[in-house]
């Protein structure tokens, strides 16, 4: 296999399930935005919007919401917010938060993608989150400085591709 230090970083991220209540810096949160809004969206629209918390209170009265505790005590979160009649909404939501937890890794900060957002879709908590009418949340990342190094990754598969050559 070709690899690089792009494909080295990819293959080495993980998903950190335990934070140190330490933050990271303003100035990196808004380098991980920024890498965020450059990710592909849906004929470039664009239809998204994040919301940052860094609120412990706040975010565990998401989790309260969704009935579970999934920022994993991390000290921030990442929600992206999709109009719900966009169909591409979902995509343009997880392109986002890849390239944020991609340039987290960069960086030496840790990441879990939160695949729903449910927690936060309640009317109250919405404005909490300064969400613009016309969206709703899409899913979230945990973010902050792991408590322990990630386990090792599990054996890819390797029977999960076809080529279809010309």
């Amino acid at each position: 296999m070709l690899t690089n230090d792009t494909i080295d970083l990819l293959l080495s991220r993980r998903s950190v399930r335990a934070y140190k209540p330490d933050s990271i810096s303003e100035e990196e949160m808004n380098s991980l935005l920024t890498a965020a809004r450059y990710a592909p969206s849906a004929m470039g629209k664009q239809e998204r919007f994040f919301s940052v918390v860094t609120d412990p209170k706040l975010l565990e009265e998401i989790g309260q919401a969704g009935g579970n505790q999934p920022f994993y005590n991390a000290p921030a979160a990442v929600i992206v917010s999709v109009p719900p009649e966009n169909r591409f909404g979902q995509h343009d939501a997880a392109c986002a938060l890849m390239n944020l937890m991609i340039a987290a890794h960069s960086m030496n900060i840790d990441t879990c993608y939160i695949g729903s957002a449910v927690g936060a879709k309640t009317p109250e908590i919405m404005k909490k989150l300064g969400i613009p009418q016309g969206y709703e949340p899409a899913a979230a990342v945990a973010i902050g400085y792991g408590a322990q190094e990630p386990a090792q990754p599990a054996p890819r598969r390797e029977d999960d591709t076809f080529f279809v050559k010309g």
